[in-house]
């Protein structure tokens, strides 16, 4: 008899279980892998066609995993390592290949570019927003990316200006030391083939060390980045994309 009872109180306990575990799978199966577009060969494409070695963030990663700066990606994507000096000095590593060069003439060994355009200066110190992903490419892409990419490329991709609405967001960060962090972006259709989307971040924070001699704060931050982006529409086919970023470190 206890026996029978004990038996009938574990299939009570189990069947629920199994039941919710079914339905579960159901929905997992229903829901599916979502398609991830990349344009690590120059052209959109679905990232398991692209042979080529692509770790990718898009907009939810980034926010969901708190990647900010070139700094954090190396805590979340493999064979990258990223350091920085006290000053303006920057070394991305991909699989350990880079110059390793301390001038600031010289040219590093993994290449940066904004929407598939080359930008020959270190902007490492820029913080990501208003970004449609981050592409890291591993290995020498010197065909598709041209020089400075024997370790690989940096393709950072902002999001685009769009023709439907205007739509905007703001987000303030405020932390310890003083910390101050507005971002922004707001997007304008001017007309029905002109758009321009406009986003900026301010970060602001005191310093983490005090000088004892003079009582400055060492280690503090004031950086300010702006971009401007702008698409016209020329026919159904083509249209012509224009931008600019400005940034600035102290």
């Amino acid at each position: 008899m206890f026996k029978k009872i004990l038996k009938l109180a574990f299939l009570a306990i189990i069947i629920p279980v199994f039941i919710t575990g079914i339905t579960n799978a159901q929905v997992i199966e229903r829901e599916g892998i979502e398609e991830i577009i990349v344009t690590a060969q120059k052209t959109e494409q679905n990232i398991q066609d692209v042979p080529i070695a692509v770790t990718a963030f898009d907009t939810g990663s980034l926010e969901l995993q708190q990647i900010e700066t070139f700094g954090d990606i190396q805590f979340n994507a493999p064979n990258i390592t990223f350091t920085k000096g006290n000053f303006t000095g920057s070394n991305f590593v991909i699989r350990g290949v880079n110059s390793y060069t301390v001038a600031a003439s010289g040219d590093s060994g993994v290449a940066f570019h904004i929407n598939n355009v080359p930008v020959a200066t270190r902007i490492f110190e820029t913080e990501y927003y208003d970004l449609e992903r981050v592409e890291i490419l591993r290995g020498p892409q010197g065909t598709l990316f041209g020089q400075n990419s024997t370790g690989g490329t940096i393709n950072v991709i902002s999001k685009k200006p769009t023709l439907d609405e205007v739509s905007g967001k703001v987000d303030l960060t405020l932390g310890d030391y003083g910390l101050t962090k507005t971002r922004g972006a707001v997007n304008l259709p001017l007309s029905d083939t002109v758009a321009t989307r406009m986003s900026f971040v301010i970060t602001d924070r005191d310093g983490f060390t005090d000088n004892i001699v003079t009582g400055q704060d060492l280690d503090d931050a004031n950086h300010v980045s702006f971009r401007s982006d702008w698409i016209v529409e020329l026919s159904d086919s083509a249209s012509l994309r224009v931008f600019g970023q400005y940034f600035d470190a102290d």
